[in-house]
């Protein structure tokens, strides 16, 4: 019977058992991390689902989202949809601004680009005659520069929904 055993003899058992614990704690790290990993992805597809549909709605498109999500999500679809709400009433107001300032503008200087036609070039001297011709030129431009800059303002705020389409000459 071997009571003794050499101090050799036990550091190569030590390092063995340590190894293969090692092995031991790095696949169950290793499970532990993939597990993880699968039950995070699993948790986070209806924020997946959520985000695909955003990301696929078309930029004009500013109904509420019809999307299904668990109950933690409501709160978050509910404040898209609130925005989407306040977004859109915000589009239509920015479309009648942009109409009623176009009406607004046009307007006198139609009435002034008609008043300064009626006037009775005859009965005029020709210092009148040249003041009324600038007049006229004047209430031109700006009737131009007015129609360019309320045309502008439109393309721009249209600029998503035109859809241009290519023609080879």
């Amino acid at each position: 019977m071997v009571l003794a055993q050499t101090t050799e003899a036990r550091r190569a058992l030590a390092a063995e058992v340590t190894q293969g614990a090692m092995l031991i704690v790095g696949v169950m790290v290793g499970l532990g991390l993939a597990g993880t990993f699968l039950a995070v992805r699993y948790a986070l597809r209806p924020v997946t689902s959520l985000a695909d549909a955003l990301r696929q709605r078309n930029p004009e498109d500013l109904t509420p989202m019809q999307t299904p999500a668990p109950d933690e999500l409501r709160p978050f679809v509910g404040a898209i949809n609130s925005f989407m709400t306040r977004l859109d009433l915000r589009v239509v107001r920015l479309q009648q601004f942009i109409a009623d300032a176009a009406h607004q503008i046009r307007t006198p200087l139609t009435a002034l680009a008609a008043q300064v036609d009626m006037l009775d070039a005859d009965a005029m001297s020709e210092a009148d005659r040249e003041r009324t011709r600038r007049i006229k030129r004047r209430t031109g431009e700006l009737a131009k520069l007015t129609n360019q800059l309320l045309s502008h303002a439109m393309v721009i705020h249209r600029a998503g929904v035109v859809q241009l389409e290519v023609t080879i000459w």
